[in-house]
């Protein structure tokens, strides 16, 4: 049990006015005192290092007797819960496993849980425990139990607030106006008094900073900072998730006027000349910016590959202006008909794309491969090129099919074409005999017309030329981490690796039962090796969308770090991000460290303390922020198809929806039991499925099943759908 402070009294809950859905009014004698402990976990937090009780006193301008024995009492509470420690009169964040410090996620119900980095599983918080903690938020955390399905724990103290401002709709008053937040997870409304509201109109898309958090009388404080324009608006949609999620979406002066400066001449100099190879890009039709070319040579044992990177690192150099803001934003992040990208236009879709036709600075890795597909060695070079042709996977896909009548065009790289194939084969047969997890994640295509309307969702189709690029990038990439990590031991390195533990064996247990249960055997001890198997039993079954996201998700998430522990899921020892410097900025540290241990850059760039974990950090951003435009749009394009039916599967249940994805939109959505007229129906949770107590019928993970849109949530981004007529049912019997 946890102990209580001395200095807290007993709380009474409220009937009236706001609170945060997890506190009541505290006693005012005590309130401020709680306030004061946030304060002081935060200053210590940020400064990482020992504070005498003078400089905290300074730090937090303690100005009379009572705010310095209030701060006295505070330390003394801290100490006595072992939330801080003292050595030689200065104060500390404790070290200890079951404190910890994570950013909040609230669920719909009211509860949270905090994102920790480097653990797998997140801490559940009760609503209880959250003190006044919401959405977004930087807390300290104390694990209060191990037990069931994860860790639980509360909120010690609140770190940094997430949300200095919010996005979402401004609705006016006579008296005062309030922001309703775009994200229902924050559990208030904002008051905009009228003066500070910038003549914004009722119903439109603001951005709103916070002003004061404290919810007397009635909600926290604000005004509005942004007007974005109507909501119904996609473009406008785009700005409120970009807004949301604090993408930066602007380049500083000094960064525009550093990009100006950048020549566009380009000259040989030290650099190899590799003009005179036949390099081309393989990309998608909608593709605006090239930083991989590809070309071959057929040796007499074997192959010797290419892969021409596009040299960023020549432009944006450390330290600059156009190295910090690409530092901050980490990644490009992608949109259907928009891109937020980490580097300037100018520098992304011209100084550094491999255009056909044009010459370019490259950093390229020169591969020798026998004639098993095995890397025999590989050296790195920087060298000017010039891309013979821009090419699309669907053209790859039809030249190496003989599907064109315009081949001619292409005449000069189709054997090329050839020979890279037959490479990219014996390399993807080596990943599978090493123990590669062999996934084939399908990706949802979201296309828009001309006036920025939704045209049509569908699963995105692989082909040959994916695969073999995908194959190329992966070789490259490694040829790359190995050589670093045999030359990065003796010398100030600078770069990092892209890692993926192995997945914790319970959760793997886990998702082997379940598999069972639906019928797949698996036999095998090493888990590559079961885990493949797996995958080949589901390959082209109406299962293998469903089995491949859910051991997907017993997987770790891959992440940047200076530590280097292998790459489970690629079966490889040395693996790092080296072949996408226009959209990553891990690669570009990597071209930086590369080019210095190859000596050919004399001076190595500094290393960036945290690098791993803040470029992870923003790499999961983007993705959560790519993630909520695509569930805005899905529930857009079911708009005007209520009623419509789909064909299905069933991709999950519990004792109150059963989940479903539609099979070629890939659109998540769910049937909630209560709205079934037809029958009571009761979870079977052993066998993942849902039982109807009258008729029998089933519901079952995996099941095929017809559903017809039902309802749309727009602002929590929900689909209800429900069975088809019975004469189109699916579900199993």
């Amino acid at each position: 049990m946890t102990r209580k402070r001395h200095f807290r009294k007993k709380r009474t809950p409220s009937h009236g006015g706001h609170q945060p859905r997890n506190t009541v009014i505290n006693d005012p004698g005590t309130e401020h005192l709680l306030k004061l402990e946030d304060r002081i976990t935060a200053l210590l937090h940020s400064h990482k290092k020992p504070l005498k009780q003078t400089a905290i006193e300074d730090a937090l301008e303690t100005k009379n007797r009572d705010e310095r024995r209030d701060l006295d009492l505070v330390l003394k509470g801290l100490l006595q819960e072992r939330i801080l420690t003292r050595k030689d009169g200065c104060f500390i964040l404790a070290a200890r496993d079951d404190l910890v410090r994570g950013r909040i996620s609230l669920s719909p119900r009211g509860n949270g849980f905090a994102e920790v980095e480097g653990r797998d599983k997140d801490i559940f918080l009760a609503a209880r425990n959250l003190k006044s903690a919401t959405q977004g938020d930087l807390v300290l955390v104390r694990i209060t139990s191990r037990r069931g399905r994860g860790p639980e724990g509360r909120v010690v103290s609140i770190i940094e607030r997430g949300n200095a401002s919010l996005v979402g709709i401004f609705k006016r008053g006579d008296k005062g106006s309030l922001v309703i937040p775009d994200d229902y997870r924050i559990p208030f409304n904002l008051m905009i008094a009228n003066g500070d509201a910038m003549g914004a109109e009722d119903g439109l898309a603001v951005v709103a900073e916070i002003t004061n958090y404290d919810p007397a009388p009635i909600f926290p404080a604000g005004r509005i900072i942004e007007i974005l324009g109507d909501p119904e608006d996609l473009a406008v949609k785009n700005e409120m998730v970009i807004r949301k999620h604090g993408l930066p979406y602007c380049f500083s002066d000094a960064a525009v006027q550093e990009t100006g400066r950048l020549r566009d001449r380009i000259e040989v100099g030290d650099r190899e000349d590799l003009r005179h190879l036949p390099f081309v890009t393989i990309d998608g039709a909608d593709a605006r910016d090239f930083d991989d070319a590809v070309t071959i040579e057929k040796r007499d044992r074997g192959f010797r590959l290419y892969v021409a990177i596009a040299d960023v690192s020549h432009y944006v150099t450390p330290e600059s202006n156009l190295d910090r803001e690409a530092y901050e934003r980490g990644t490009s992040v992608y949109f259907p008909g928009r891109v937020v990208p980490m580097l300037p236009e100018r520098l992304s879709n011209d100084l550094c794309s491999l255009v056909p036709g044009k010459d370019r600075y490259a950093f390229t890795a020169i591969i020798d491969f026998d004639e098993s597909g095995g890397r025999r060695k590989a050296r790195f070079v920087k060298s000017v090129i010039k891309s013979a042709h821009r090419l699309t996977y669907d053209l790859v896909n039809d030249l190496l099919n003989d599907k064109r009548d315009d081949d001619a065009i292409y005449s000069n790289v189709i054997e090329d074409l050839r020979q890279l194939l037959a490479l990219a084969r014996l390399l993807e047969q080596r990943r599978h005999n090493r123990g590669a997890i062999m996934l084939e994640i399908p990706e949802r295509e979201i296309s828009l017309n001309d006036a920025g309307e939704i045209k049509v969702i569908r699963k995105r189709e692989r082909n040959q030329a994916h695969k073999m690029i995908e194959e190329f990038m992966l070789a490259a990439n490694e040829a790359v981490a190995s050589f670093l990590s045999r030359k990065g031991k003796a010398t100030a390195d600078g770069f990092l690796y892209r890692i993926h533990q192995a997945p914790d064996p319970l959760k793997l247990e886990e998702f082997r039962e379940f598999v069972a249960r639906i019928g797949v055997v698996v036999r095998g001890k090493r888990p590559e090796t079961w885990i493949n198997r797996m995958l080949e039993q589901v390959r082209g079954s109406s299962r293998e969308f469903l089995v491949n996201n859910l051991m997907l998700r017993s997987m770790q998430q891959a992440r940047y770090d200076t530590v280097n522990p292998g790459h489970f899921g690629l079966a490889s020892k040395n693996y790092t991000h080296f072949t996408s410097p226009i959209r990553r900025y891990p690669d570009i540290m990597v071209h930086r460290a590369l080019a210095h241990l190859c000596r050919l850059h004399k001076k190595a760039a500094p290393q960036v303390a945290n690098a791993g974990e803040h470029l992870s950090l923003l790499e999961r951003r983007a993705v959560k922020a790519e993630r909520e435009m695509a569930d805005i749009l899905q529930v857009r394009y079911l708009r005007d198809k209520i009623g419509v039916e789909f064909n299905a599967f069933v991709s999950g249940v519990n004792e109150a929806v059963i989940f479903v994805e539609l099979e070629d939109e890939l659109i998540s959505g769910g049937i909630n039991l209560a709205d079934l007229e037809d029958d009571f129906y009761i979870l079977d949770d052993k066998n993942h499925r849902v039982i109807g107590k009258r008729d029998g019928r089933i519901f079952a993970v995996g099941d095929p099943v017809r559903v017809r849109v039902y309802q749309l949530d727009e602002r929590r981004r929900r689909i209800n759908f429900l069975p088809a007529a019975p004469e189109n049912m699916m579900a199993s019997q």
